[in-house]
């Protein structure tokens, strides 16, 4: 295939007079690439119009990840649709779990979950009383860690530097991920490799405040949109 061909076709006859029409293009070259060797292509999505249908053949023990952030953006008729189908044993990969009466909340109430990998929990009361029990195991992860170890999964990359959670259980080991009924630790997370303790420089103090005020514009904007995004890779 002649990419020349593809993009000029893409563009027209437009040519790029400025630096912000330089900046576009390399947007459309990006684009249109990304579209051409992205892993989860368009000319092989399948619409469902019934949420069931969509996922009659997943499987007991199956893993899924299930995008969005907090209540926004999840996926909460494909949710239904397992509700309906019944599947157990599900390890459930998400930044929150949603609460009690909604969300990934309601397959937790069914017990349809074994496993959960996620950030944030705090907000769902069954989903302490599950993992202090012992009935679910819990596989905490920082938000930023979860979003990459989910898009790098995706993109076949086997690993990734972070510097997120050095020092403490979840690189060390030793978190709890279940508990035995008495309050032991039937299972614990395992040491994380180490190579390196220092990889980049410290960022200036502008930077780091224009990286700060830049987050908090946009963070709940763009959160829910970056895990579903991640998940569809």
């Amino acid at each position: 295939m002649d990419w020349h061909l593809v993009l000029s076709a893409q563009a027209g006859n437009w040519l790029p007079k400025s630096v912000d029409d330089k900046i576009i293009t390399r947007a459309w070259i990006v684009c249109i690439c990304g579209c051409y060797f992205s892993t989860s292509c368009h000319r092989n999505t399948k619409f469902y119009t019934d949420p069931v249908e969509a996922v009659k053949d997943i499987p007991n023990g199956a893993t899924i990840l299930v995008g969005g952030f907090g209540l926004c953006g999840i996926p909460e008729n494909l949710i239904g649709g397992l509700l309906k189908t019944g599947v157990k044993g599900i390890t459930a990969v998400s930044n929150n779990a949603g609460v009690d009466n909604f969300g990934l909340g309601l397959l937790l109430q069914t017990k349809q979950i074994k496993r959960m990998v996620s950030s944030y929990v705090g907000e769902n009361a069954e989903f302490e009383r599950q993992y202090l029990t012992g009935e679910l195991e819990v596989e905490l992860t920082p938000q930023g860690t979860l979003a990459e170890r989910i898009r790098a999964g995706g993109a076949g990359i086997p690993a990734f530097y972070t510097s997120t959670g050095y020092g403490t259980l979840v690189q060390e080991g030793g978190a709890p991920i279940k508990y035995n009924k008495d309050g032991t630790i039937a299972i614990a997370s395992q040491p994380r490799e180490v190579r390196c303790q220092f990889v980049t420089r410290k960022p200036s103090a502008l930077k780091t405040e224009f990286l700060t005020y830049f987050q908090a514009e946009q963070y709940f904007k763009h959160l829910q949109t970056k895990f579903n995004l991640a998940t569809l890779d």
